[in-house]
């Protein structure tokens, strides 16, 4: 009977039954619904569908554990006698006379446990109110626990958002008296403010845009241990800027970068008196060629890289009686000679080739990726040297090797050359003797 009903008032109520089942005295008809089973009225009766029903002590106990019915009650209407039998799926009939008189000699009280006892030993269907009432004070304290570590969170958010408006009016008031690129980019929106003033910077507003961009792509890879960076951009005109882009790292819990505010500083000038100064460390300054220290640089940079198949030419040159000039038509004259022989050196050989003044009137020509010893000599023939003639000790590199071994062999071949005459050129060959 479901919970709600009273016992005492059962004579208009709605009657579970069971279909092909035979219908109790004095159930009206009418007031019957029939289901094909017991455990369906017995849900029935469990929502409310109908008021009461009837049932045997096992089947009422068997689905009242199996499926932990909250809202029946049962009240027990009298002892019904009973007949208990075995059922077996072969037709043997003295098996099934022999069960049966087993069952016969049991005393009735004995038998009707011992059906009770089978009849509730049953693996129990789990539902949420059996969950809930089992374990309501674990689940109300992990659903407290999220609730709390979700509010923290919102609260923590919160807070780091008016963090980051303080800071943001604070940058705004900067830019208002500098004329400075202020900017703030959020990583999650993929949103990118600028300050005004930051426009001035810029030509145009397809350079401040293509700035903009450069910048967005360097700020995706930024290391939030080392946020300063320097970006070029192309402008318009042809010339490049020079930004320098200074950062501030916003971090969420998990120390990641949720958004960076920064400014951009051109140093374009700047950049361009430290190459230029760069460039004159590098450059002898009386022929604009490279210096000793810088020809040696990069002469072994590329001897570490000389790759297999591939054949350079290192190139000592050295003017024949030098010294006479500056004797008898004093130093400045000397001087002239010199920068005369370095623009014609730059002339005869290809941009990609190193040509250096490694002191006094000695010079140098490394050559990469020669095709012949050919190609080389040609750089000779008809050679303007003006007022002075040249001595060349040439060596080929076909592996990899110090640049004191090179500008040894080249050596020896520049001292047989200058042995030879003036104006000579000497390849030098392994265990060969060297060759004009």
């Amino acid at each position: 009977m479901n919970s709600s009903v009273e016992p005492s008032e059962l004579a208009n109520k709605v009657f579970a039954g069971i279909k092909g089942g035979i219908l109790p005295d004095g159930i009206k008809e009418e007031n019957v619904i029939y289901f094909d089973s017991r455990e369906e009225s017995l849900n029935a009766v469990e929502s409310g569908l109908a008021d009461y029903g009837y049932g045997n002590t096992f089947s009422v106990a068997y689905y009242s554990l199996l499926n932990g019915y909250k809202n029946i009650i049962t009240i027990p209407r009298g002892i019904e006698p009973r007949e208990y039998g075995i059922a077996i799926k072969s037709d043997d009939l003295i098996l099934v006379s022999i069960l049966n008189k087993s069952i016969d000699l049991i005393d009735p009280n004995q038998l009707h446990a011992v059906i009770l006892e089978a009849s509730t030993k049953i693996d129990r269907k789990i539902t949420f109110s059996m969950i809930m009432d089992e374990y309501w004070i674990e689940i109300s304290i992990s659903v407290g626990l999220v609730f709390s570590i979700i509010l923290i969170s919102f609260l923590y958010n919160l807070r780091t958002n008016k963090q980051l408006k303080l800071q943001n009016k604070k940058y705004e008031a900067l830019a208002h008296i500098s004329n400075e690129f202020f900017y703030q980019y959020d990583f999650t929106s993929d949103n990118f403010q600028v300050s005004y003033q930051g426009r001035e910077l810029f030509n145009s507003e397809s350079d401040l845009y293509k700035a903009i961009s450069i910048l967005k792509e360097a700020l995706k890879n930024l290391d939030a241990e080392n946020c300063n960076m320097n970006i070029r951009v192309p402008l318009e005109n042809g010339e490049v800027k020079v930004l320098r882009s200074i950062n501030y790292c916003v971090m969420d819990e998990r120390k990641h970068i949720v958004s960076i505010i920064g400014k951009l500083s051109d140093i374009s000038k700047e950049e361009a008196e430290k190459e230029d100064l760069l460039f004159k460390a590098q450059i002898d300054g009386l022929t604009c060629l490279y210096n000793a220290e810088t020809t040696r640089k990069l002469i072994s940079e590329r001897l570490d890289f000389v790759g297999d198949g591939e054949q350079d030419a290192f190139i000592l040159i050295d003017c024949d009686d030098f010294k006479e000039i500056n004797d008898s038509y004093g130093h400045l004259t000397g001087n002239t000679v010199l920068k005369k022989l370095a623009e014609v050196l730059k002339a005869a050989f290809r941009k990609a080739d190193i040509i250096g003044r490694i002191g006094g009137d000695d010079f140098c020509v490394y050559m990469m990726k020669i095709p012949s010893v050919d190609f080389v000599k040609q750089r000779f023939e008809g050679l303007d040297t003006p007022f002075v003639t040249v001595s060349t000790g040439i060596v080929l590199i076909n592996e990899q090797c110090s640049f004191e071994e090179m500008f040894k062999k080249a050596d020896e071949a520049l001292y047989q050359a200058k042995g030879s005459g003036k104006g000579k050129v000497v390849i030098y060959e392994e265990k060969k003797g060297n060759r004009l």
